[in-house]
């Protein structure tokens, strides 16, 4: 009870960066069982103002491709997977700590330099799908731990 209640305290922190419409995506993507590309570029979008509280899913994929945080073009109802959620938040954060992610810019990297930092269960698997719950988890770890440094290296 006091975890959910913490939970839902931090994602209406996130939310409220955003505004209201963002506050509904956040509630509705924490009761996800595979969140979605579409889903986690608009959370990253929104962060890095590159859209607007109302955009769709769509709109943020784009933008979200064009700034480089997804690779690819994935469709907006995919279900995202941990590397490409920590590639995502590698790229909205400028998480950079790993030698072999600074050399390759790769989401198998983001990956395992998200795991060894513990932001990532060192259970997960890399091409396993995310919940909406674990997701959120990740990227307020990554708020927390990297919104306030700017450029964590």
């Amino acid at each position: 009870m006091k975890k959910s209640v913490l939970l839902i305290a931090i994602m209406l922190f996130i939310a409220g960066i955003a505004g209201a419409q963002s506050a509904e995506r956040v509630t509705e993507i924490l009761q996800e069982k595979q969140v979605t590309y579409g889903e986690i570029a608009y959370l990253a979008a929104s962060e890095l103002n590159l859209i607007q509280a109302n955009a769709s899913y769509d709109d943020a994929i784009k933008a979200a491709v064009n700034e480089g945080i997804l690779k690819g073009n994935p469709a907006s109802t995919d279900p995202i997977n941990y590397k490409d959620l920590a590639y995502a938040c590698c790229k909205t954060w400028n998480i950079s700590g790993s030698l072999f992610y600074k050399m390759t810019k790769s989401p198998r990297y983001a990956f395992k330099q998200l795991q060894a930092i513990g932001i990532i269960p060192a259970n997960a698997d890399p091409s396993q799908k995310v919940s909406g719950r674990n997701a959120l988890n990740i990227i307020s770890a990554c708020i927390e731990s990297f919104e306030s440094e700017g450029d964590a290296e």
